[in-house]
C-alpha cells in the first residue's frame, strides 16, 4: 500500500474513531451515563449487516456490482444493520439500564460494561476469532 493510501486510511479511521467518541459524550450529556456497550452494539449491527449481504449471495470480493442491484442491496444491508442496532439498543435499555435507573453509583456504568464483554463473547463464540 502506498503511502497515501496509508495516510488516507488513518484519516478515515480516526474521523470513525472520532464519531463514536462524540456519540459517547452525546449520550452521556442527555441520560448523565457511560454507556460502554455502544461499541459493541455498533460491532454486532457490523456483523448483523455482513451476514444480511451474504443472505443475498454477496460475500467477498468476488462479485461487482452497479447500478440498482448495488444500491438495492446496500438499502437492504442499511436497513437490517439500523434495524437490529436499534432493537439491541432499546433491548440493552429495558433490561438492564432501566432497572437501574435511580440507584446512585457507579452500579449502571459497570452493568454497560457487563453488557460489553457478553455482546463480544456472543460474537466470539458465533463467529470464531480468526
Amino acid at each position: 500500500m502506498s503511502g497515501s493510501g496509508v495516510l488516507l486510511q488513518q484519516v478515515i479511521n480516526g474521523l470513525s474513531l472520532g464519531a463514536m467518541y462524540a456519540l459517547l459524550a452525546l449520550v452521556y450529556g442527555i441520560l448523565e451515563l457511560i454507556n460502554f456497550a455502544h461499541f459493541n452494539v455498533f460491532m454486532v449491527s457490523s456483523f448483523v449487516g455482513m451476514w444480511a449481504l451474504q443472505s443475498l449471495g454477496i460475500s467477498g470480493q468476488g462479485q461487482v456490482m452497479t447500478g440498482l442491484a448495488l444500491a438495492g442491496a446496500l438499502v437492504f444491508a442499511f436497513v437490517v444493520t439500523m434495524l437490529a442496532g436499534g432493537v439491541l439498543g432499546v433491548a440493552i435499555e429495558r433490561l438492564s439500564l432501566r432497572p437501574l435507573r435511580g440507584v446512585p453509583g457507579t452500579a449502571a456504568m459497570i452493568t454497560t460494561i457487563g453488557v460489553s464483554y457478553i455482546l463480544f463473547n456472543i460474537i466470539l463464540l458465533t463467529v470464531g476469532a480468526g
